[in-house]
């Protein structure tokens, strides 16, 4: 399957598109994903501009206790949410990795 990936012990980018809102949510509760934000995967949804932040201890405690990478992840959330209202970039991963 397709999301077996996701528990990969390398760092990688990845998109996949949907057909619907209900398809979204299938990936975003498959039980691969849920265990992938749990040691290190974090998603961003562009169909609902949001970001669901890995949960693992180790990389929660850096994120505390360095504002960077945290306040870099939330502007690139910020980023998302103004590129979805405005334009129509989140529709090619190659403009929003240009323009992002």
């Amino acid at each position: 399957h397709m999301l077996d990936f996701v528990n990969s012990p390398v760092p990688f980018i990845i998109g996949i598109a949907v057909e619907n809102t209900k398809s979204c949510q299938a990936i975003e509760n498959d039980e691969r994903v849920l265990e992938a934000i749990s040691t290190g995967l974090t998603c961003i949804n562009l169909s609902t501009n949001s970001v669901k932040f890995t949960t693992e201890t180790g990389v929660v405690d850096i994120l505390k206790g360095c504002p960077t990478p945290k306040r870099t992840l939330v502007h690139a959330q910020h980023k998302l949410q103004k590129m979805h209202s405005s334009c129509h970039a989140l529709r090619s991963f190659e403009n929003f990795i240009e323009v992002g």
